[in-house]
């Protein structure tokens, strides 16, 4: 549960990210902010329904997780297909016959001197539920760093409350990968302030083991996954950690 100060911190910060310094409402962010949250959500419920449908039917969890990949991706149409087989020549496009005579739109050069378009900024407060987590996710980690950086800012014990329910595999993966990476590289650009190397990795491992459906999801875990794992529980035990073997046991 978040606190009442959270609560308003959070709205604190929402409200300067859409207000300008004159008060008046930014409504550039806000229609992007909203389009992004709008996507994120058409594309779980696609995914997720996908997942439910290919479950039962899939023979391996390749063939799952390829099917689930698909799921978003628009079905050819048999004109489509046939058109593939003939052969263009240039780059040039048909115009679409309701076009044909149509004076050149001015759009173009319209939106090129309009404003740009806003990025949003990296997390600096923890997420409060999973969505917002696995939003900030897929919308600002895209490298290890990043996933590192946006762990730390989140803190391991908060894993297990945040995806007390289940936690999605590929996003297992994609944590024990970051993990592994900090793990083995020395100098890197996030580092903790108050855990040593070897105990955040090792934290970050038992939390992922006390999220939900944990048993089932490791089953699921790749050779690559097992590999990082060890990766992660060796940079442990070189720290001096004695519990390194039992989070490894954890895994297996």
């Amino acid at each position: 549960r978040m606190c009442w100060s959270e609560v308003s911190s959070g709205r604190a910060l929402m409200a300067s990210i859409l207000q300008e310094s004159s008060g008046s409402l930014r409504q550039d962010v806000l229609v992007s902010e909203l389009s992004m949250a709008l996507e994120e959500d058409r594309k779980h419920h696609v995914t997720d329904e996908a997942k439910k449908r290919h479950i039962t039917t899939a023979a391996s969890y390749d063939e799952f997780r390829h099917l689930v990949a698909c799921a978003d991706l628009k079905r050819l149409s048999r004109s489509e297909i046939e058109s593939l087989s003939q052969k263009k020549k240039g780059w040039a496009r048909p115009a679409p016959a309701s076009q044909a005579g149509a004076r050149p739109s001015r759009r173009r050069g319209n939106k090129a001197r309009g404003a740009a378009v806003p990025i949003s900024q990296f997390p600096v407060q923890p997420p409060p539920s999973r969505m917002e987590f696995e939003r900030d996710w897929k919308r600002h980690c895209r490298s290890h760093d990043d996933r590192v950086r946006y762990l730390m800012l989140c803190t391991p014990d908060s894993l297990p409350g945040l995806f007390h329910a289940d936690m999605d595999v590929t996003l297992m993966s994609e944590v024990i990968s970051a993990c592994a990476h900090f793990a083995s590289a020395a100098g890197s650009e996030a580092d903790p302030s108050d855990l040593s190397r070897g105990d955040f990795v090792l934290a970050t491992l038992n939390a992922l083991a006390n999220t939900g459906r944990f048993t089932l999801n490791k089953s699921f875990l790749s050779a690559e996954d097992a590999q990082n794992i060890r990766t992660c529980c060796d940079c442990a035990r070189a720290s001096g950690q004695d519990t390194a073997d039992e989070v490894l046991a954890l895994f297996t």
